[in-house]
């Protein structure tokens, strides 16, 4: 498939395993890195300009960066390009920003045109947010099985 990826993360988030390290896949991509506003907000205006300028067919966007994916979904609209929304999320976090991002969260779920989840388990939290079934869509977790069942020493 003709795809390119714009990556606006070094992967050094607070929530990123540091032990697990980056590795540049052979695909096309662009970082674009914003500046930190504090909070776990990046601004990021060189990501916007690309998303409006860029010929694209369909913007496919996660959860991380909430300014990101913000501006992501509403330049998807204005440009008329279909939005599909790679949902991860199971359940509603407990926090001031949490509470605070639900709103615009629950129009990004009820206007993507298409949400794929990562198990039936965020399926099911989706659609408990008014979200039409018929654009969800569950990729199933893929797991060595073999492998992660062989046994271990204790060392």
């Amino acid at each position: 498939m003709d795809v390119e990826f714009i990556f606006f993360s070094l992967g050094t988030e607070p929530y990123w395993q540091e032990h697990l390290g980056t590795t540049r896949a052979d695909v096309r991509a662009t970082t674009i890195v914003g500046r930190s506003l504090g909070a776990g907000l990046n601004l990021n205006p060189i990501l916007a300009r690309e998303l409006l300028t860029r010929d694209y067919d369909v913007l496919v966007k996660c959860l991380n960066g909430r300014l990101e994916l913000a501006s992501a979904f509403a330049i998807a609209k204005a440009r008329r390009k279909p939005f599909v929304f790679w949902a991860t999320l199971w359940w509603q976090p407990v926090t001031w920003l949490g509470w605070l991002s639900q709103p615009p969260l629950d129009c990004v779920y009820r206007g993507a045109d298409a949400i794929v989840t990562d198990g039936d388990h965020i399926s099911h939290f989706v659609s408990g947010h008014g979200v039409d079934p018929g654009k969800i869509f569950t990729a199933e977790i893929s797991v060595d099985n073999d492998r992660f069942m062989l046994p271990v020493d204790d060392a």
